[in-house]
């Protein structure tokens, strides 16, 4: 599936559901990959930097752990920006084979299991985070709320989450566009005629109203 065929399937409802999701949610999602990318940026050239002047202020273990669990979390926050936009990673080798009507069926049903598969995930990983024990520190040594390896992995919960909702409004999208939709498939190979092509514009008129060829002809008369 690509990102061009499913954004043009429909639309998501206007209204004020429509704003938070396209506006709000888009913002904060946006926000925590920024966030993420310069936070690791900064932290790995400050730990470069220390290491190799040997200065010793920070706790460089502590640095890559924290770098670690960023650059997981910057991913994660990727891949949910990725499914809003369908640019996931897929194989769908049958697509262009296909009606564009069965095209916009089969991605809803594609659409629909790639949600529940997010949904599964997402209580897994909050299972999983109600099994860890709640003194348990990312860092050996440091405790506190800020450093709990509960906070730190609890992203991975709403990022499935997240990720359930994009596959959620494609399934939407797909199931609004498959009524209108044609049983006629598309032709990638299909170029349609548009005016000014370059066959049309080396035949264009001269000033004096004829072609260029037919000036090549009179000069040799």
């Amino acid at each position: 599936m690509t990102g061009d065929d499913s954004t043009t399937s429909g639309e998501v409802a206007s209204g004020p559901l429509s704003r938070l999701y396209e506006g709000l949610l888009l913002t904060v999602e946006q926000a925590i990959v920024v966030t993420c990318l310069v936070l690791v940026l900064g932290l790995a050239s400050l730990e470069l930097v220390f290491r190799n002047l040997g200065i010793e202020l920070v706790d460089l273990t502590a640095t890559q752990i924290v770098t670690y669990y960023l650059s997981f979390h910057l991913g994660l926050y990727a891949a949910v920006l990725a499914c809003r936009s369908v640019r996931h990673i897929s194989i769908d080798a049958l697509s262009p084979l296909l009606p564009i009507k069965v095209k916009h069926g089969v991605r809803a049903v594609l659409f629909a299991v790639s949600a529940g598969a997010s949904v599964t995930l997402s209580y897994l990983a909050w299972r999983y985070l109600q099994e860890l024990p709640e003194t348990q520190a990312i860092i050996p040594g440091l405790l506190g709320f800020v450093w709990s390896e509960r906070l730190w992995k609890f992203p991975l919960v709403i990022a499935f989450g997240l990720m359930a909702l994009h596959f959620a409004v494609h399934v939407v999208k797909e199931l609004k566009a498959f009524p209108d939709a044609p049983m006629t498939r598309e032709d990638p190979t299909a170029v349609e005629d548009e005016p000014g092509t370059a066959e049309e514009s080396g035949e264009e008129a001269d000033g004096d109203g004829e072609t260029g060829s037919d000036d090549v002809e009179e000069g040799d008369e």
